[in-house]
């Protein structure tokens, strides 16, 4: 949401309070479009009276708070202004021209932009890794880190998950952006469709219209 927040050259949240939206909550994925193994872990939003917020539902195959969260599904919808709503397009050539930066930089590997023809009214998908111990090493050569006992919290956690998973997908309709986001352990791989389930929360949003 800090990125999407961000459209329209930024914003502050003066003036919203941490009520859900009802619209934004009904395009969000439900326990019944998530398979068996998955189980709600929370949900939270804000919104003002402006029409504008931002809703977000997760589930896990695990505890969050344990050493193995499992597979993450997270779901998100965004109500913004008009205008905001049109510097879209600019967004996302923003992150095709960022590719090459991106791709082997801080532990990122095997970044990949996706296929999001389809969804809403347009969007776009992406997928990579992030190798915990070689983005350490990297910000440790970047920003001169010499901490001790930084190093070793950063190894301890290291030893608990080497990294992580993402694909995502972020799609616009009329009045909202929606995003679909799995994320894993690099011990594991994702146990669900990602593009399935955005999929599934286009529809919501296409049956809301």
């Amino acid at each position: 949401f800090t990125m999407l927040g961000g459209l329209g050259g930024g914003q502050d949240f003066a003036g919203f309070s941490e009520d859900l939206d009802p619209a934004l909550m009904a395009t969000l994925l439900e326990q019944s479009d998530l398979p068996a193994a998955f189980r709600f872990s929370e949900e939270f939003g804000i919104s003002d009276d402006l029409g504008r917020g931002m809703a977000t539902r997760i589930f896990s195959t695990s505890d969050l708070e344990s050493e193995d969260p499992g597979t993450i599904v997270i779901s998100i919808a965004v109500a913004l202004a008009p205008e905001e709503l049109a510097e879209i397009d600019d967004l996302i050539g923003e992150l095709e021209r960022s590719y090459d930066e991106v791709e082997g930089s801080f532990g990122f590997d095997g970044f990949e932009l996706l296929d999001a023809s389809g969804l809403g009214n347009g969007g776009f998908g992406m997928r990579f890794e992030l190798d915990f111990s070689a983005m350490f090493d990297a910000l440790a050569e970047d920003f001169a880190l010499d901490d001790a006992d930084f190093e070793a919290e950063m190894e301890a956690e290291m030893a608990l998950i080497a990294g992580i998973g993402m694909e995502a997908y972020f799609f616009f309709s009329d009045t909202q952006v929606l995003a679909t986001m799995v994320m894993w352990t690099l011990e594991r791989e994702s146990s669900v469709d990602t593009l399935a389930l955005a999929q599934i929360m286009d529809a919501k949003a296409a049956a809301l219209q």
